[in-house]
């Protein structure tokens, strides 16, 4: 067994330390945490402690529980080389890496492995766009890259249009990974037309990171779909499996003996054999018999423009089983002429799309924007309990003879 140390994520010069020791060094395997969450104590994030983890074992990542049951990921040093050799391998090659994400989170976490591994500079990013545009300024000559959700994309093409030095420094990345979740198409247009080289990638922490760029998988990644097309991914980069007891049947072995990993997704392969991901498997909800896509349901919203975050949960019912709630963003309440989105009106366009089964139980506002987590994916775990209150007060409206 290898000792399993924590390491406060905020602290970022400590992490890579011991990171460092653990890849090279044969020192204690690695485990980034916010020290709020650590004061917390592993009860509050309802897994039990671990004092020591396998032999093979550098790394572990605890995912952010904001679509289950938070779970401990085992990395091994040789699936983490094996991830930064495939991510160069379809990048420009080595390079120096701006960070802006936490490193407690696979994403982060990567990007100060790839430095480690490839011995590159790592330009920390403070919060905001002044960070990043201060972290690429400080860069030295050579190959750079960043890995960013598709939020502080966002941010940062929208500074990057207005102002010529942003745009510059923005071009100054060989390459943009984003991912975390799916980046909507004006956004990867966006950044298309700025001339500004954006990877779509796709993976999980299970997986070490991004194993699919493009829709490509990297190296000796595999990608195949089961008949309900539910994504199973297996390969070098595979995590060892979970320290906590959750997770169960996530690692799978098929007949040949090949051990792979059935993730939470949906996909297909697209006419020129690259991979689509669909959404969560439990994304798909069943109303009143009526099979109703919930990722569908959001990318109606964003295209039609009031959805920037729009979320779409489901939500029990007695009659329907099942039915579409809605949260989208206060702040974007608002037709071009300045008069305010009815209710009605997001329930019409939904029940002209996907029939009475996607009408929303219910449409709320939320004058604070959508709850994020630290990585600034919607947190649907809090979401999903706001919906409770949201779903008891539409019924209540629906008792009175009102509607949505």
């Amino acid at each position: 067994m290898r000792d399993l140390v924590c390491v406060d994520a905020d602290d970022v010069d400590a992490f890579r330390a011991a990171l460092t020791e653990a890849l090279n060094a044969g020192g204690p395997a690695v485990f980034p945490q916010r020290a709020r969450t650590a004061e917390a104590g592993a009860a509050a994030r309802k897994v039990p402690p671990i004092a020591a983890v396998a032999n093979d074992v550098a790394l572990v990542i605890q995912t952010s529980g904001s679509t289950a049951e938070p779970k401990r990921v085992a990395l091994s040093g040789s699936a983490l080389r094996a991830a930064v050799a495939q991510s160069h391998d379809a990048l420009s090659g080595a390079g120096n890496w701006v960070l802006a994400l936490p490193v407690h989170y696979v994403a982060g976490a990567m990007v100060v492995v790839r430095t480690v591994v490839a011995g590159t500079e790592l330009l920390r990013a403070s919060a905001g766009v002044d960070g990043l545009w201060d972290a690429v300024a400080s860069a030295p000559v050579g190959p750079l890259y960043a890995a960013l959700v598709p939020s502080q994309l966002d941010d940062a093409l929208a500074a990057a249009q207005q102002n010529g030095r942003a745009r510059a420094l923005l071009r100054r990345l060989d390459a943009v990974l984003v991912g975390g979740q799916k980046l909507e198409e004006p956004l990867a247009r966006r950044a298309s037309d700025l001339g500004v080289r954006v990877v779509r990638t796709y993976g999980s922490t299970e997986t070490a990171g991004g194993c699919v760029y493009d829709g490509r998988a990297l190296g000796g990644t595999r990608v195949q779909f089961d008949a309900a097309g539910r994504v199973f991914i297996t390969g070098p980069t595979l995590a060892s499996g979970y320290l906590s007891s959750g997770g169960a049947g996530a690692f799978v072995t098929d007949a040949e003996g090949t051990r792979w990993w059935r993730s939470g997704d949906l996909g297909e392969w697209t006419e020129d054999g690259r991979v689509r991901i669909l959404g969560r498997a439990d994304s798909v909800i069943i109303s009143g018999g009526v099979k109703v896509n919930l990722i569908e349901v959001e990318e109606a919203l964003h295209e039609h423009g009031w959805g920037r975050s729009a979320v779409a949960v489901a939500v029990d019912d007695p009659h329907w089983g099942q039915r579409v709630g809605v949260f989208l963003d206060g702040s974007l309440r608002r037709h071009p002429d300045g008069t305010p989105v009815a209710d009605s009106e997001v329930s019409t366009l939904l029940d002209a799309r996907f029939g009475p089964a996607g009408r929303p139980v219910f449409v709320r506002w939320l004058d604070a924007g959508i709850p994020m987590t630290e990585t600034r994916k919607p947190d649907r775990g809090r979401l999903r309990d706001l919906a409770a209150d949201a779903a008891q007060g539409a019924h209540n409206k629906v008792d009175r003879g009102e509607g949505v």
